[in-house]
């Protein structure tokens, strides 16, 4: 249920019309969700994400490799 959906229930309930530009930018709303939901869940990003949070993964290991544990819960 996108922003177009939710305004008309909105009307239904409260028995008023919404302004054409509010439905605009709820239309808007909605396609840039779709766009971005779309882009997101494509191979190529969840690939470019994976890639990334290996990368992290290996810096921060050599990191804690290099350095020795700097912090730990209770680790007084």
């Amino acid at each position: 249920m996108g922003c177009c959906a939710s305004e008309e229930i909105m009307n239904k309930i409260k028995k008023s019309s919404v302004s054409p530009a509010s439905l605009t930018i709820a239309a808007r709303r909605d396609k840039r969700r779709i766009y971005e939901s779309e882009r997101s869940s494509s191979r190529v990003n969840k690939s470019i994400r994976k890639k990334v949070k290996l990368t992290k993964s290996k810096e921060e290991a050599n990191k804690e490799k290099k350095e020795g544990k700097t912090y730990s819960v209770g680790g007084f």
